[in-house]
């Protein structure tokens, strides 16, 4: 069986040697809803924890903190979430945190939700996860799946499991399994959260036949004044799945971003030459009309 180690951590983890993590996958917290006044915040670490991680090439997903109280504002968290990581290459789930706040007397705002309607906000960011072209999931430790979800209602989406013993007890499909809260790992300092993983999530996110992008209407190509950074996404996300890209550029950032620059160039003239039959002159042309689209796509698709 598959069993993969993953970790997940937040500006409470410090800051962590990313170089020295030795790690599957990491779950990184984008940000979390205030338990009195509900604001949403995005995690002071965010940003530093996945630049780096892209970096070194661990597969990353993303987990937020909920404090929603109704089904609207679960989908504004979702949305909130897309905007922070879409411009992120994102390789795993998208998971739903919903537990209690840490207000003293559990006075936190959504603290006191009935599993019906806690049950309800979770389907709503998930549904408004997977709308927006991305896997998402649930984590709750297997007593609050037990008393304040409705779990029949929530395996449609992937599940994280948190019990912290030699085994899990949980008699529902779980994805994942977070076993301990006092894990070290080499990198970063203090305890970690250290979970299995029995489901390859990698790449699951965005399928080969399902390019998050519209396909281009006309002709792409580096120096052209106006086109759509929706089309030159498109090719770019093809181009990295077949291997004439790297998903990341060395700061850290997707190479899909929309622009055709030096790095798409090279990158599309490479596959160009692979591909002679996507141009017609004597050499790559760097152009990317209707022979090249319809070549990158029936490979991807074979």
């Amino acid at each position: 069986m598959l069993d993969k180690i993953v970790i997940d951590v937040s500006q409470y983890n410090g800051v962590i040697n990313w170089n020295k993590v030795d790690a599957d996958e990491v779950y990184i917290r984008i940000g979390y809803r205030g338990y009195t006044a509900g604001t949403i915040k995005q995690d002071i670490k965010f940003l530093a924890n996945v630049q780096a991680a892209i970096k070194v090439g661990i597969a990353v997903g993303f987990y937020f903190m909920s404090q929603a109280i109704n089904e609207s504002e679960a989908i504004e968290e979702a949305n909130y979430v897309v905007d922070c990581i879409k411009d992120f290459p994102v390789e795993l789930p998208i998971m739903y945190d919903s537990e209690l706040s840490g207000a003293k007397n559990n006075t936190g705002r959504a603290d006191h939700l009935s599993k019906t309607q806690r049950t309800a906000i979770v389907i709503a960011f998930c549904d408004r996860i997977k709308e927006l072209n991305y896997e998402s999931g649930v984590y709750a430790s297997t007593s609050w799946f037990k008393s304040n979800l409705d779990v029949s209602q929530l395996l449609n989406y992937h599940i994280w499991v948190a019990q912290y013993a030699s085994n899990c007890t949980a008699t529902h499909r779980k994805d994942m399994w977070q076993y301990t809260s006092k894990g070290s790992i080499a990198g970063i300092s203090g305890n970690v959260d250290i979970s299995h993983s029995y489901t390859d999530f990698t790449n699951s996110t965005v399928t080969a036949t399902n390019n998050l992008y519209t396909e281009p209407t006309y002709c792409l190509y580096k120096g052209r004044l106006t086109q759509s950074k929706e089309y030159v996404k498109w090719l770019q996300y093809h181009l990295i799945r077949l291997g004439h890209m790297d998903k990341f550029n060395t700061n850290g950032k997707s190479n899909i971003d929309g622009f055709f620059g030096k790095i798409t160039d090279t990158a599309f003239r490479d596959f160009q030459s692979a591909n002679p039959c996507t141009y017609t002159t004597n050499e790559p042309d760097g152009k990317c009309g209707t022979l090249s689209r319809n070549c990158l796509k029936n490979i991807i698709e074979s």
